[in-house]
């Protein structure tokens, strides 16, 4: 899993590998996490409690015959910051992930003046991060099957963005976010932050010591987010192919799925990570009472922030604000928003898409 998990990691690491090797050599490393790094060069017998001592003056020497040895040096800085991630837990494996490839985007950023690598980078970091959580931790039936949804909506999305940035050339939101480097940092900052918390159930799950069986709670959530990311997926498709038509240019999607919501992709999006919790609660739960209590209130914090995120700031709000401003003074519109629910389908839109189906 070690190995497998070194090949995820960004090149963008490298640095924080030299910072724990100096760390090793100056002696400021726990004795837990400095087995893998100190491999093969000899330290002093006396330990402080919490610490161990590295010297630097032989650590140095054995270093430079490591290297003229054949033995690389990345893969020591790789092990020993496997062997670290592996002791601090999910969420600092995620956090290390998400931020490094976060760092990256915001390089890019900065050197080139282009946002196109934005949504596959901050979005695919999710895939990255589960993946190396899962390959970390303690593994098990209930943790693949999260590693696996969080890696397809995070393929999926980041792939269908992407391949919308390339074709459309530009995304104005973005252009006026990445007008200066305050307001770059302050973008991949939120970028990363968000990726964080939407994956405290699956980081917390990664470690988690006990994985009851899926159950009929999990099978729930497996369904519920199968018809989240099946929602989003043919939401985003099509209002993506509604656009390309000439219609699509001077009127707003009311297609398919955009006839029982608004918003049928934040909808999908707010199921995905309401399941992923869901699938993830059972585990956290067994944790004990104050250890599964502090874990449960954490992970809730991924839908909770997703569902605030999503109506309140960046997904309703300027979706609505952007086809007010183009159709509000149409009646067919506002026809349109009275009788069609923001975001989860009532009966009478569902009724309602029925109807129109039977009759087509």
């Amino acid at each position: 899993r070690g190995m497998a998990v070194s090949s995820l990691l960004s090149p963008g690491v490298t640095m924080l590998l030299a910072a724990s090797l100096m760390l090793q050599v100056h002696g400021f490393v726990t004795p837990t996490h400095s087995l893998a790094v100190t491999r093969g060069i000899e330290t002093s017998s006396h330990q402080v409690p919490g610490m161990l001592r590295v010297n630097s003056g032989q650590a140095g020497q054995q270093l430079m015959r490591l290297s003229g040895g054949g033995v690389r040096l990345p893969r020591i800085f790789t092990t020993g910051l496997l062997n670290s991630l592996k002791m601090a837990g999910g969420v600092a494996t995620s956090a290390a992930i998400i931020g490094t490839i976060n760092l990256i985007g915001f390089a890019i950023t900065i050197t080139t003046n282009t946002h196109k690598v934005t949504d596959l980078l901050g979005t695919g970091a999710f895939a990255v991060s589960a993946m190396a959580t899962f390959l970390l931790g303690v593994g098990g039936q209930r943790v693949a099957i999260s590693t696996a949804c969080v890696s397809l909506w995070s393929v999926r999305l980041a792939g269908f963005l992407f391949y919308r940035i390339l074709k459309t050339k530009t995304d104005d939101r973005l252009s006026k976010v990445f007008k200066t480097r305050l307001e770059a940092a302050g973008f991949w900052t939120a970028s990363a932050l968000w990726g964080l918390l939407c994956l405290l159930p699956h980081s917390l799950l990664s470690f988690a010591p006990d994985q009851p069986c899926i159950g009929l709670f999990g099978a729930f959530a497996i369904l519920l987010w199968g018809a989240g990311f099946g929602l989003e997926s043919v939401a985003d498709w099509q209002k993506w192919s509604f656009k390309q038509t000439p219609e699509g240019q001077r009127s707003w999607c009311q297609q398919g799925v955009w006839s029982i919501s608004r918003h049928p992709n934040y909808c999908g999006e707010i199921m995905v990570w309401i399941a992923n919790f869901a699938l993830a609660a059972p585990a956290l739960a067994k944790g004990g009472l104050a250890s599964g209590s502090r874990d449960l209130l954490l992970a809730a914090l991924s839908p909770l922030f997703t569902a605030l995120l999503l109506t309140k700031v960046s997904g309703v709000p300027l979706a609505e604000a952007k086809s007010d401003k183009s159709f509000g003074h149409l009646p067919q519109y506002k026809a349109y928003k009275q009788s069609t629910p923001a975001l989860f389908p009532n009966f009478s839109s569902l009724v309602k898409q029925l109807q129109a189906i039977f009759r087509g």
